[in-house]
C-alpha cells in the first residue's frame, strides 16, 4: 500500500519538491514548497494544481494532497497535512541524492527544471520565492503591465505584501521580463496603447 501510495505520485509532481528543498537555500518550508509547484506548473509542468491568490502567494489547496503522499516516503515535517506555511519540511536522506537521476529520465521536465532554476537564482529562500511568484502572478493574472502596475498591485493584496520594497519587485519584474516569463503580448499592447493617439469625443460612434 506505502508503494502505491509513493508511485502515485508522478516524476513532475516530485521535482517541485527537489527545487525547494535543495540545498541551494532555506526554502524547506511549506510556503517555500508551494512557490516551487506554481513556478513549475508555469513552466509547463501538468502538476492540475488549482492556485488561488493567498496571503504568502499563489496558493492550491489541492496541493495538501500531493504533500500528504510523499510525507514519510520523501520527506518528513508536512505532518497532519494542515495549511502551517512556516513548517518546516526536510528530504529524507538519500532522495536528495536520487534525484538528478529521477529528473534526468524525464528530458523535457527537466529543461523545465533548470528554466526554473535559472529563474530562481538569487533568490532560494521563502522570501525571494514568494516575490517572484506574486509579481509573476499579479502581471499574469491581475494584468499588470508596468512597474508601477507591480507595486500598486502587490499592495493591494494584503498588508503583509508591503513587507517587499518597490526596488525588490522591480528586480523581480526585470528578471522575470529577461527570462521570458511575462506575457509579452499584454506589455506590447500596453505600450501600443500609450502610444497611439488618443480618443475624443468626436471620435466615439
Amino acid at each position: 500500500m506505502e508503494n502505491q501510495r509513493l508511485t502515485s505520485v508522478s516524476c513532475p509532481a516530485k521535482v517541485p519538491l527537489f527545487l525547494s528543498c535543495s540545498a541551494r537555500g532555506p526554502a524547506r518550508f511549506v510556503a517555500g514548497a508551494s512557490q516551487a509547484y506554481v513556478l513549475m506548473q508555469e513552466a509547463g509542468v501538468p502538476l492540475n494544481l488549482r492556485f488561488e491568490k493567498g496571503p504568502y502567494g499563489p496558493y492550491a489547496k489541492n496541493l495538501r494532497h500531493v504533500l500528504s503522499l510523499i510525507e514519510g516516503h520523501l520527506v518528513s515535517g508536512y505532518g497532519d497535512a494542515d495549511d502551517k506555511p512556516w513548517r518546516p519540511i526536510e528530504l529524507l536522506p538519500g532522495v536528495s541524492q536520487n534525484s538528478s537521476s529521477v529528473i534526468a529520465a524525464h528530458p523535457e521536465t527537466q529543461q523545465r527544471f533548470e528554466r526554473v532554476a535559472r529563474l530562481i537564482h538569487g533568490f532560494e529562500t521563502p522570501f525571494g520565492l514568494e516575490l517572484l511568484s506574486t509579481v509573476h502572478w499579479v502581471a499574469t493574472r491581475e494584468g499588470a503591465c508596468s512597474i508601477d502596475e507591480v507595486v500598486t498591485e502587490t499592495y493591494e493584496w494584503i498588508d503583509r505584501k508591503k513587507i517587499f520594497q518597490s526596488d525588490q519587485l522591480r528586480l523581480a519584474w526585470r528578471v522575470l521580463k529577461e527570462q521570458g516569463w511575462l506575457p509579452t503580448t499584454l506589455i506590447l499592447a500596453r505600450r501600443s496603447e500609450a502610444t497611439s493617439p488618443s480618443r475624443g469625443p468626436q471620435d466615439i460612434p
